[in-house]
């Protein structure tokens, strides 16, 4: 039910930089027409957060002095 809708939680999720609380997505779709719960939500959003942040980890760089 929420595969439709993975796109757009992507995208809110890039858009506020890995920032964005799961209600308030969840809000959003069904503001589009999601008829899913809210555990469906964070579940989708907990996954795509993981998956952002593994793309946009801090790089160390080492101390030269």
């Amino acid at each position: 039910m929420i595969y439709q809708f993975l796109p757009k939680v992507r995208e809110l999720v890039d858009h506020s930089k890995g920032r964005i609380r799961a209600d308030v997505v969840h809000q959003r779709l069904v503001a589009m027409g999601f008829t899913g719960t809210d555990r469906t939500t964070r579940r989708a959003v907990a996954e795509v957060k993981v998956a952002w942040k593994d793309g946009h980890r801090r790089r160390h760089r080492p101390w030269v002095p």
